[in-house]
């Protein structure tokens, strides 16, 4: 259909009408219709799982009360685990509780001509946070972590000394698991966001960590005395119990989830508000920190060939009178950063076709809370 017999047509349902011709030159024929006949797209239903929904297999009713008393045609399940009690929500990752049921709802379903589509949250989301398998979930390790980084100052006195101390605060209801100093940088600023370029130094190997936990550090920063007036610019890595995007992490965990149901013959999958670890967003100050990773670490320097300990400095400064070196540094760390979930995103587009069929349905509810105070970096 072109665009012009579609405009057409959309004009006319909009009347309640549909227009066509016996034969060609007769007059038009006009039948008003109740509503448009299905399209070849899916008629949506977002369909929450609670425990009333598992009570009694209430699911069945459901698909038969859809399939008989509306236009959808197909049902996407999902569930919310924090609108329960800690403990009772429905959670698809509960493999040996849910497939039997799901299972039964695509059967029952597909009896009466309605699809169903399985919408999961990843298995880190906020939602999940008191669910059982959640909690008892092995820790990741620092390689496969997520990291905030903060930043601070310090001004080096005569002897090339200052002290710093920070704590990570901004991860949304998550505290830090590990805290650790990733690089300490010395510089002679002379203007706002500029330094003199010959001053740039490494002192990295000059802080001491006086004190460290989970969510902290406090350094003592000793470095040569010739460096006295200088500003000691600080990042401090904040590892969380959430996966860094470019690594696998994230994947396996969809994988493992789609395997588990992959002999059920599902009509479509979709990912619920997937993105990075979502921030604090009770602040009165703007959102400083930033992500980090080693395998994002790892994957910035195979991109642009410059470290990202080193990008995050110059994303804050540049040499006097090179302001396109920070311009270029902050394009490139979102260039590279904003691909992280993009890629787990494909993979899980590409994993739910191979098991589930290339007609399966993919979707993805993102909700992404733009603003410079809110939860999404």
């Amino acid at each position: 259909m072109d665009r012009r017999t579609f405009h057409k047509l959309a004009g006319l349902a909009a009347a309640g009408a549909f227009t066509e011709r016996s034969s060609p030159g007769a007059e038009p024929v006009c039948q008003y219709v109740e509503t448009m006949p299905a399209a070849r797209h899916p008629q949506l239903v977002y369909w929450f799982w609670h425990p009333d929904t598992l009570a009694h297999a209430q699911y069945l009713r459901d698909v038969e009360n859809m399939a008989k008393s509306s236009a959808f045609t197909m049902a996407i399940a999902t569930s919310r685990e924090n609108i329960d009690p800690p403990g009772r929500g429905v959670d698809f990752y509960d493999f040996e509780k849910l497939h039997e049921p799901l299972a039964e709802t695509v059967r029952a379903a597909h009896q009466h001509g309605l699809k169903i589509g399985l919408q999961v949250w990843e298995f880190w989301a906020l939602t999940r946070a008191t669910d059982p398998l959640t909690r008892s979930h092995p820790r990741l390790g620092i390689e496969q972590a997520l990291a905030l980084v903060t930043e601070g100052e310090a001004v080096l006195d005569a002897g090339g000394h200052a002290d710093y101390s920070v704590t990570s605060t901004e991860g949304r209801d998550r505290e830090p698991f590990h805290s650790e100093v990733l690089r300490v940088f010395a510089f002679r600023k002379n203007g706002d966001g500029s330094y003199a370029e010959d001053s740039l130094a490494d002192i990295t190997r000059s802080a001491k960590t006086v004190k460290a936990d989970a969510a902290g550090v406090t350094l003592g920063i000793d470095a040569p005395a010739n460096l006295a007036g200088y500003t000691a610019y600080v990042l401090v890595a904040h590892y969380h119990d959430y996966p860094d995007l470019f690594n696998e992490a994230m994947t396996e965990t969809f994988r493992n989830l789609l395997k588990h149901y992959a002999e059920i013959p599902l009509d479509g999958t979709a990912l619920d508000e997937f993105g990075y670890m979502m921030l604090n967003p009770k602040r009165d100050r703007p959102f400083r920190d930033r992500f980090y990773g080693h395998a994002f670490a790892s994957e910035y320097l195979r991109r642009t060939g410059a470290g990202l300990e080193r990008a995050l400095f110059d994303m804050r400064y540049a040499p006097e009178g090179r302001p396109e070196l920070r311009i270029r540094a902050i394009n490139r760390y979102f260039d590279v950063m904003r691909d992280g979930p993009l890629g787990a995103e494909k993979a899980f587009y590409r994993m739910s076709k191979e098991m589930f069929g290339e007609p399966c349905f993919a979707g993805i509810h993102n909700t992404y809370h733009n603003g410079l105070l809110s939860d999404d970096l």
